[in-house]
């Protein structure tokens, strides 16, 4: 999921270029319960809760810029 939320992002770029400038966060999980998450900037870095085993977890969004 990781992979892909990076892919997406890259690929919005690749698209448009002004996308680059974009307030985006993307959020994915998949069938196992993987999760993976990214930021088009740094300043809008998502921050994001996991509950998982009985236990809570803040993580935070990669950012590609």
């Amino acid at each position: 999921p990781q992979d892909a939320c990076v892919e997406l992002l890259q690929h919005m770029v690749k698209t448009d270029p002004r996308n680059r400038d974009g307030e985006v966060c993307v959020l994915a999980i998949n069938p196992r319960g993987e999760t993976g998450a990214a930021s088009m900037l740094s300043k809008y870095r998502l921050k994001y809760a996991l509950w998982r085993d009985g236990e809570s977890q803040l993580l935070e969004a990669v950012a590609l810029y």
